[in-house]
């Protein structure tokens, strides 16, 4: 049911000259709560795809603007890492669904990611980049910043992907009217 009123709303706040975003890929389902600390599904893929996905499907077929990655960890999809931080999650969307526009994270900063953060001694907001995101929404931007561009430089992210992050964000601020 959600999947039929999704191209309605999609079109109806891009008529107002505003970007919609869909949220929060891959699908919550039934998982806890990622603001306080760790979530996960662990229902059949199968089941996944024909009832989660559904609303996204509608969503970038109507030609949403963003998607909004969750932090919800997928078992049949990536049992290791967050969906925000899983190439896996972001191979799904870019190649299956084939979405071209702008991937932003949830928020950074909530405890499902600083947890994951702190226990595997890394940064989110580098594993956020690296998985496919084009924004990173409420990183750690005192030291995420500085990762992230030794990162560039010794190669381990590409300038191209940069370059094609900054594209998608360059080309909705053009969209809605932000560039002149």
């Amino acid at each position: 049911m959600t999947a039929k009123y999704i191209p309605v709303a999609v079109k109806a706040i891009q008529s107002q000259k505003v970007a919609s975003c869909l949220k929060h890929f891959p699908g919550y389902g039934d998982a806890g709560d990622t603001h306080t600390g760790f979530a996960q599904i662990n229902k059949p893929w199968t089941n996944y795809e024909n009832e989660d996905l559904l609303p996204f499907k509608a969503g970038i077929k109507a030609g949403a603007d963003g998607i909004m990655v969750s932090h919800i960890v997928i078992k049949n999809l990536d049992s290791n890492l967050p969906a925000s931080l899983s190439p896996a999650v972001h191979k799904l969307l870019r190649h299956k669904l084939k979405y071209n526009g702008l991937i932003i994270t949830d928020d950074l900063q909530m405890g499902a990611i600083t947890d994951y953060a702190k226990e595997h001694h890394t940064n989110a907001d580098l594993l956020a980049l690296k998985a496919g995101n084009d924004m990173l929404l409420g990183g750690n931007y005192q030291t995420g910043i500085s990762i992230i561009k030794r990162a560039v430089q010794n190669g381990s992210i590409s300038k191209k992907q940069i370059d094609r992050s900054v594209r998608r964000v360059l080309l909705l601020k053009e969209k809605l009217g932000i560039l002149k």
